[in-house]
């Protein structure tokens, strides 16, 4: 794919159903495009609005070429992604929620990144919650799960998963969508990306995080209570029909990780799927306690009382198809073990950039770190995400691996590799732990993490 053929060929798809007025805020973002009008259409797929949006759309002028390609029902949003890029002619292809209102420049930042990739990729871009003042407890746990999804992503060394691939800010080549097939339609409401997520890690397609596509998620006008206990419900649905398509996931699916820690807890689940929508008219009205506790501020109960409800209602989703509690049981219990898994060795006494090679090279599924014989930890291998990767090391090194690097580096007497700057602080650590390594400790014993962090950093300079 030459670069010409990338900036002449990107087609921004967008789904809609009924949502006239934030669709029109979309439209008007991407007329106000620092990208070329020219090297770039807009299709918009119309899923059975009863709203006016054809007529609002045929109305109004865009510097763009703009392509309407109607559904007469209301299919979900699969089948609508899948309609629009079957319309789209460019060599690119930019999915865009009607919620979410790309900045300026978020088009040729898309652009820019496949440009700079060469080979094909998928592009994230970020659209975090657009800001607006709301005391809401609600709106602050939304807020605080889409803030934190993407500040995960732009970690330095993150390790992406299918769960990291979201429809509302994201671009792909043509061809790669083409050879997937598009999204199944048979996840009617919810992880229809993660499914495609699947298949393009299957693929080996790479993914990018890349801050500058932003756009903004007017989430506070789309979502509500009731609106994320029906989410919630076609999140059941569909983990259950990808732990199926796909059994090498199931163990990472949240249907397959439900803890149980009481029997009470046990006992309520098997009503659940017994009892089915019989249970509902009691969850409905339990929805009410959640306004009386956002009214008086009592924000832990709210938290508790909200995700016990959000659970409720994902099991009952699940249940739909699973049909019983012990199916729901066998389905946690039969997820298969990982396939022929590539392991790998690394002694990092031989340095942090050597180390770094030796997984780029290798490429594995799984890492076992040693330093001089003495293992200091795994990097396990993780259905549905990508291999471990030279660039994933570091963060690990400055994060919960660190201590066990810091011992068997004193273990091994080598502190005389520690830069300057970070000597004295380790030292004087050392001291106040009183020296004891072997013994197992709560806290941190060196004094900085910034200066650990550096360590890390300058090790290989």
């Amino acid at each position: 794919m030459t670069n010409t053929e990338i900036g002449l060929g990107i087609s921004v798809v967008v789904p809609t159903h009924n949502r006239r007025q934030l669709l029109g805020r979309v439209m008007d973002a991407l007329a106000r495009q620092t990208a070329d009008p020219a090297m770039f259409e807009v299709v918009v797929v119309p899923d059975g609005c009863t709203d006016g949006t054809e007529d609002m759309l045929r109305t109004q002028r865009y510097p763009f070429s703009l392509k309407l390609v109607e559904q007469s029902g209301h299919s979900g949003p699969a089948a609508a992604r899948n309609a629009g890029a079957k319309a789209a002619a460019g060599r690119l292809l930019l999915f865009l929620d009607d919620d979410v209102e790309p900045s300026s420049d978020c088009v040729e930042a898309h652009r820019r990144a496949h440009e700079l990739e060469g080979a094909a990729a998928v592009v994230l871009g970020p659209y975090p919650p657009a800001p607006h003042a709301s005391a809401n407890l609600f709106r602050l746990i939304i807020r605080s799960w889409w803030k934190k999804h993407f500040e995960d992503l732009a970690e330095k060394g993150h390790r992406f998963s299918f769960r990291d691939l979201l429809t509302g800010n994201l671009s792909l080549p043509a061809h790669v969508w083409e050879q997937l097939g598009g999204l199944d339609p048979s996840f009617r409401a919810a992880h229809e990306d993660y499914e495609l997520g699947v298949r393009l890690m299957q693929l080996g397609i790479p993914f990018r995080f890349v801050p500058d596509a932003v756009a903004y998620h007017h989430e506070y006008e789309t979502m509500t209570v009731a609106g994320a206990f029906r989410r919630a419900r076609e999140e059941g649905r569909s983990d259950v029909l990808l732990g199926r398509k796909h059994p090498h996931v199931r163990s990472g699916l949240r249907i397959a990780t439900l803890t149980r820690s009481s029997g009470v807890r046990d006992w309520f689940d098997r009503l659940i799927f017994a009892l089915g929508d019989r249970t509902d008219p009691l969850a409905h009205a339990m929805t009410s306690v959640l306004q009386f506790l956002d009214r008086t501020r009592l924000r832990d109960a709210y938290i508790v009382f909200y995700r016990e409800l959000n659970e409720y209602w994902y099991l009952r989703g699940a249940a739909e198809i699973l049909k019983s509690w012990s199916a729901w049981k066998h389905f946690e219990l039969s997820a298969p073990p990982p396939g022929a898994v590539r392991r790998l060795n690394v002694d990092l006494k031989g340095g942090i950039p050597a180390a770094e090679e030796t997984i780029d090279q290798a490429r594995p599924d799984e890492v076992t770190l040693n330093y001089g014989g003495r293992e200091l930890g795994v990097l396990p291998c993780e259905p549905g995400a990508e291999v471990w990767q030279g660039r994933h090391l570091r963060p690990l090194l400055c994060g919960h691996l660190a201590r066990a690097y810091l011992e068997c580096l004193l273990k091994a007497g080598d502190l005389e590799g520690v830069p300057p700057a970070c000597r004295s602080a380790v030292q004087r650590g050392l001291s106040k732990a009183g020296l004891a390594i072997a013994s197992p400790r709560d806290e941190m014993w060196w004094e900085q993490d910034g200066q650990w962090r550096v360590f890390i950093a300058e090790a290989g300079d």
